[in-house]
């Protein structure tokens, strides 16, 4: 069908116009390319619909997670029991048995451990007087920041009064406005710091599927705690006389190292586990109980962490330290394509590289005097992330536009297997899949020069001169039916080839209607034509 507008000059086709476009591909009957072809996409397939899809569920959408921790700390208590109730006593260890404490008391012979249970000291640390400190006294304004538990092991108490006060006419004060009155103070260590028991309530919120406001909190779901590994090494390797000093120091940097590569992995009992690595660790409805002592060998495989010297520094127990609680929650699981099932959480801990930390403040402010408090010791930072598997539809279709992108490459795969393997007819292939054209850089500069009938190429000229005379050379066409045929046979195959190779565009998509010199030919196509299939008379 032809849309015709006279007035202005418009002869379109409906059928180039609204023409439907679609690939065209070539069948190479070859059993082995198409076998590999399909492998190749069979194993794409398992690749993404069964093990990404459909075991690990890589096509649910993750959504970030945010919470929020609240640390409280106590002092040790006979059955775990609350401090402030009535009748509710405190389970604190001797100081006569702490060896950071001036009151220790080293034991007797008879008393004294196997070398294996012993832990490493330093002989020549200085020790402090120990003090018992209960849980109000511990985070007395010391934590106002949510997510953090500031927990002291050393405190000074410095007394002041005021050095100078400026004056008239200068206004400037010559020593310091406060100055230290009397010596200087006696450090105070807090005793047994490492078994107070920490309170670790958490809880989250995140946008859920269709924007549903999901929340959770620690009680509520199963835990893990990451901790590094400790194995009970055969006699203490630093008072062991029969190594050499720097292969003793090589083996425990080595054993640590191996400590830190195999960290535990515990499920948070709901009762404590006295097999465990992590005995004070254990699930309440109120969230999660461990000590400092065990948060402290989640941190740090080293034995006696905060008692060890450091070179240049003093022990973290006398400068202090940062220890930086994850808490990453998840629901991630094989096999749950519609992201069903309920997170769990994972609670580990690293040591920040800090030389140092403390806190001051003054106290006692009355009458020119003061009381400086220098506290150092422990500040936790808890941080609660994760992300919670969702199913979305959006995130679908853009794996599967993906896995689209991937059964591609079977395809690629096969045509470079088809084009470059050994053994195969590898050219045969080739021009089959890459149809080679003219020259247009030479077939340009022979335009310039065009034959009679304006035709470029001798081919196309000779046959249009045929059509136009309607005659092969030694057979008439014009009376000769079959002469006719013959020659419009000739004619079909110019044009057919033409569509392929494109060499005469004229004569590829010609139309009687055409004011070409092409119309002769296309007019003996069509008397051929009416000679195979006659139209019917009216």
């Amino acid at each position: 069908m032809r849309l015709k507008v006279a007035r202005l000059g418009i002869n379109l086709s409906l059928d180039d116009l609204l023409s439907y476009k679609t690939p065209k591909f070539v069948a190479i009957r070859d059993w082995k390319l198409g076998l590999f072809r399909y492998a190749l996409m069979g194993a794409i397939f398992v690749k993404i619909a069964i093990l990404t899809i459909c075991v690990n569920c890589m096509h649910l959408k993750p959504v970030p997670l945010h919470g929020i921790v609240k640390a409280t700390i106590k002092q040790p208590t006979v059955n775990d029991c609350d401090p402030l109730t009535t009748g509710c006593h405190s389970d604190f260890t001797r100081m006569r048995d702490l060896e950071y404490c001036s009151q220790y008391v080293a034991p007797s012979k008879s008393e004294e451990k196997p070398e294996k249970e012993r832990r490493m000291s330093d002989s020549d640390a200085k020790k402090h007087v120990c003090e018992y400190f209960d849980g109000v006294r511990i985070t007395r304004g010391r934590s106002p920041v949510p997510g953090t538990l500031f927990v002291p092991t050393r405190l000074s108490h410095v007394k002041q009064k005021v050095g100078c006060t400026p004056k008239a006419p200068d206004w400037i004060c010559d020593t310091r406005p406060w100055v230290n009155e009397g010596g200087d103070p006696p450090d105070i260590l807090v005793a047994d710091v490492e078994r107070m028991p920490i309170n670790l309530n958490h809880a989250f919120v995140y946008e859920g599927s269709r924007g549903k406001i999901m929340t959770g909190r620690a009680g509520d779901f199963e835990a893990s705690y990451i901790g590094n590994r400790h194995e009970e090494v055969e006699g203490n390797i630093m008072t062991n006389e029969t190594m050499p000093v720097m292969d003793r120091i090589q083996e425990l940097i080595m054993s640590n190292i191996k400590a830190a590569e195999k960290p535990d992995i515990i499920d948070v009992p709901d009762e404590r586990d006295p097999a465990s690595a992590f005995k004070s660790l254990k699930s309440t409805n109120r969230g999660d109980m461990v000590t400092v002592g065990d948060l402290l060998k989640a941190a740090d495989p080293c034995d006696k962490f905060l008692d060890n010297k450091r070179e240049g520094h003093g022990t973290r127990r006398h400068d202090g330290t940062i220890i930086f609680v994850t808490i990453r929650y998840s629901n991630f699981a094989k096999y749950d394509p519609f992201g069903d099932e309920p997170p769990q959480y994972t609670i580990a801990a690293s040591l920040m590289p800090m030389v140092q930390y403390g806190v001051m403040f003054p106290t006692d402010e009355a009458a020119g005097k003061r009381v400086v408090n220098d506290v150092r010791g422990i500040l936790f930072i808890f941080h609660v992330t994760g992300e919670m598997k969702v199913f979305d539809l959006n995130h679908l279709l853009q794996v599967f536009t993906t896995a689209l992108v991937s059964l591609s490459m079977a395809v690629l795969l096969t045509d470079a297997v088809m084009m470059y393997c050994p053994g195969l007819p590898n050219a045969k292939y080739t021009i089959l899949k890459f149809q080679p054209s003219q020259d247009f850089g030479k077939s340009t500069k022979v335009t310039e020069n065009k034959l009679k009938n304006n035709k470029t190429f001798a081919n196309a000229a000779i046959l249009l001169d045929w059509a136009t005379r309607r005659e092969i050379p030694g057979i008439n066409a014009k009376d000769n039916e079959q002469g006719k045929k013959l020659l419009g046979i000739l004619l079909k195959f110019e044009q057919r080839l033409n569509r392929l190779d494109g060499m005469d565009e004229d004569f590829a998509v010609v139309d009687t209607g055409d004011d070409k010199e092409d119309g002769a030919a296309t007019k003996l196509l069509e008397e051929v034509s009416d000679l195979v299939y006659p139209k019917e008379k009216k």
